[in-house]
């Protein structure tokens, strides 16, 4: 990062930018697999730092191959989910939600896939509110692909909310074919009380 910063390829967001100079190597980043991150002192924040503009962004992530690009996206989402307080998370759905909807072919055990299914149906509920109705189709159909056959039986309520939204969804989007077979399941699989 330091030669990015010296480059004036990013910007420091915060004052501790500075902490990771070069002559600075006691402190760094240790990443362990692709699981977790630790920061070597605990009482420092990490710093932030952006692109000084979108092209540039483009430019670095077009120099990533293409085989790389789905892991490291894994990466992202996991160091974001690590880093981001619970509170926060909501707030930073979008951003959760898109880097590990990237990878989704790279997330196996059926838990996982379950916890990404329900954030992407809180991704999909705040874009509805937010009126983004085919971003919500979006999220709300990928949380769907997400659960096993048997979510019906096992995940009812989780199944059952991503199918209704995605329903309301569709219809605001005005794809009513999309909507049709959404609803179509829910009459055939929903349990009356």
């Amino acid at each position: 990062m330091w030669q990015a910063l010296l480059d004036g390829l990013v910007l420091p967001q915060t004052e501790n930018y500075n902490i990771f100079s070069k002559d600075n190597t006691n402190q760094e980043f240790i990443v362990d697999g692709i699981e977790s991150t630790q920061f070597s002192n605990s009482n420092l924040q990490l710093p932030k730092y952006k692109f000084v503009h979108d092209r540039v962004q483009q430019a670095a992530y077009s120099l990533i191959p293409e085989e790389q690009k789905k892991p490291i996206h894994l990466k992202i989402g996991l160091l974001l989910l690590n880093n981001i307080p619970v509170a926060e998370q909501g707030e930073k759905i979008f951003e959760l939600v898109n880097q590990f909807n990237i990878a989704v072919e790279f997330i196996s055990p059926q838990a996982k896939r379950d916890e990404l299914a329900q954030m992407n149906l809180i991704a999909g509920r705040k874009a509805l509110a937010s009126t983004a109705y085919p971003a919500a189709v979006k999220y709300l159909t990928i949380g769907i692909q997400l659960l096993a056959s048997d979510s019906w039986e096992t995940k009812y309520q989780l199944i059952l909310a991503l199918y209704e939204t995605g329903a309301e969804a569709a219809y605001l989007a005005g794809d009513f074919r999309q909507m049709e077979q959404l609803v179509e399941v829910v009459l055939a699989r929903a349990k009356l009380h």
